[in-house]
């Protein structure tokens, strides 16, 4: 059971932290939201299965997808009558998503690359052809429902990961890949198993959000069918489900 969720400067989400129950129905106007609410939490499903890059560069990369209006909104611009300017980001600004679970909660935070190096004796070096891809800055969990020093268990600070061993602090791993997530990079049950529940929690999601029918579609693709008790987001278990 997912206990809620919360996304941070993603589209036209400023700022959201949602309850979720059993049964959640998110209603509103064309242009209010909805799409980019589950565009938001199918993004945060990816970083268990190391497509979030992938998933943020064919919204056409993080500048895309970065909340693109003013840090604070106006109560003017909240009930209609000013309308909300786009502003230029000056400092650092990070996509941030989370959720928080039973036992645990995950949070991760991502930005753009610092600026590449310059070689003074070659002006035409570039370091890498991936400048404007995003990498993860940052990712936590923590016991209970929300971010605090004392509950955290894991913190990833770049390219560092951190265990928590009782009231010490453990480095789990020096050179993480800035470009992956450590519910890839890092998810032993004995080493870490709060890594381990945190991705097979994820795992453990599914989204039906778009069924194909056509003469080439998964689920008119003859298959045998085994038990099977949730459908399965490539539908073809459609017939045994």
């Amino acid at each position: 059971m997912i206990n809620s969720f919360s996304v941070s400067n993603y589209r036209s989400i400023l700022n959201l932290v949602t309850p979720l129950y059993q049964l959640n129905v998110i209603m509103g106007p064309n242009g209010s939201g909805k799409s980019n609410l589950y565009k938001s939490l199918r993004l945060l499903a990816e970083t268990a299965n190391g497509g979030v890059i992938g998933a943020l560069a064919k919204e056409g990369g993080l500048d895309s997808a970065f909340w693109a209006g003013p840090k604070t909104i106006s109560k003017g611009m909240k009930n209609g009558t000013v309308p909300i300017q786009i502003t230029v980001n000056k400092g650092a600004v990070r996509l941030k998503l989370g959720f928080s679970g039973e036992n645990f909660s995950y949070c991760v935070s991502l930005g753009l690359p610092p600026p590449p190096a310059i070689d003074p004796y070659n002006p035409a070096y570039e370091p890498t052809k991936f400048n404007l891809d995003p990498v993860i800055k940052r990712e936590c969990i923590c016991a209970g429902p929300s971010y605090r020093p004392s509950s955290c268990l894991v913190d990833r600070d770049r390219t560092v990961v951190k265990i928590r061993s009782g009231r010490k602090w453990e480095v789990l791993a020096n050179h993480v890949d800035t470009y992956d997530s450590i519910l890839n990079e890092i998810a032993d049950p004995e080493r870490a198993p709060e890594i381990f529940n945190i991705r097979e929690t994820i795992k453990n999601w599914c989204f039906y959000d778009h069924f194909r029918t056509d003469k080439d579609s998964k689920i008119r693709i003859p298959k045998i069918g085994t038990r099977t008790p949730v459908l399965d987001q490539d539908r073809h278990e459609l017939a045994a489900a």
